[in-house]
């Protein structure tokens, strides 16, 4: 029994898994851990969220942005860390990033970063919809 429990009690910080080329939801500082056919599995954490979007019941004079940063690691310890962002972003900062691991390409994509913002919700936690492909 007490093998039993230990045995729960370590898995349970265990990142949640994902197969690749589907959606994911992560809120700051959480991972996943995505999974390919062939067993190879890369970890995503959300280690920094900005939204300075323009609140959805107020005018303003620029629409804002949301930025996400996003360390993706290997079972080898590789690793990349990318800003991503969503609206009236830099030209240099996109929604999408390409990287390579071992000769083998894979893509980063931000898909929406929620709550949208309002007058009302500033103090609520962020989620970030993540999608992650092989190419």
């Amino acid at each position: 029994m007490f093998i039993l429990a230990f045995f729960i009690s370590c898995n349970k910080d265990e990142p949640e898994w994902v197969p690749i080329n589907s959606t994911f939801t992560l809120e700051l500082n959480e991972q996943v851990k995505v999974i390919e056919n062939n067993n190879r599995a890369l970890y995503v954490s959300v280690v920094e969220i900005e939204d300075s979007r323009c609140p959805s019941d107020l005018v303003c004079v620029r629409a804002g942005e949301a930025s996400v940063k996003v360390i993706i690691e290997d079972t080898r310890n590789s690793q990349f860390n990318t800003l991503l962002c969503i609206g009236d972003c830099s030209p240099s900062i996109k929604d999408i990033r390409s990287f390579v691991f071992y000769n083998i390409e894979y893509t980063i994509q931000l898909i929406e970063v929620n709550p949208y913002p309002t007058s009302i919700n500033e103090d609520e936690n962020k989620r970030v919809v993540l999608k992650l492909f092989k190419n």
